[in-house]
């Protein structure tokens, strides 16, 4: 698939991400969306932090939530004879809500999967293809969205793709 296509259907998975999310998605965040990067050994992170007109009660939570994790590369999980990617993200404090959204591509064709965590501090989800018994070219594109009220960059878009590889399985 050319980086051209990868990049219009990532838009699309991200608007019809954004569509899905209601509400929160009316507001404008008040930072743009920044890239989350695929690998289990690289990561994001981001912070959150509160605005001064944001009261601070006995249990308020911290004055900036720093939030990170990762998209995995697509690859065989044998325990399952599947191809599998992951989403998996975790944040300081506890915010509202976290959504996340997963797609895995298989030589063009796409499983959507999305999962929401409400309140929480920590998300991981996963999106899979059964194992054909033939080669194939995968990729995986995700999108985590952080909502905390009161806080600035909220909500908090990260999006982004993995390299293509090719699995047999």
């Amino acid at each position: 698939m050319s980086t051209r296509l990868r990049a219009l259907v990532l838009s699309v998975a991200l608007a019809l991400s954004v569509a899905l999310m209601g509400n929160a998605a009316h507001a404008a965040p008040e930072r743009p969306s920044v890239p989350l990067k695929g690998g289990a050994t690289q990561s994001f992170t981001m912070t959150l932090t509160r605005k001064a007109d944001t009261p601070k009660g006995v249990n308020a939570p911290a004055d900036t939530i720093y939030c990170g994790g990762y998209l995995s590369i697509p690859y065989v999980n044998t325990l399952y004879n599947d191809v599998r990617t992951e989403i998996e993200v975790q944040c300081t404090a506890v915010v509202d809500s976290i959504d996340l959204y997963l797609n895995l591509y298989k030589d063009g064709s796409t499983t959507t999967t999305t999962k929401r965590y409400n309140p929480a501090n920590y998300g991981i989800h996963y999106s899979s293809a059964p194992c054909q018994g033939t080669t194939n070219t995968y990729f995986a594109g995700g999108t985590a969205v952080f909502t905390k009220a009161g806080y600035a960059g909220s909500p908090l878009v990260m999006n982004g793709t993995t390299p293509q590889v090719t699995l047999a399985c």
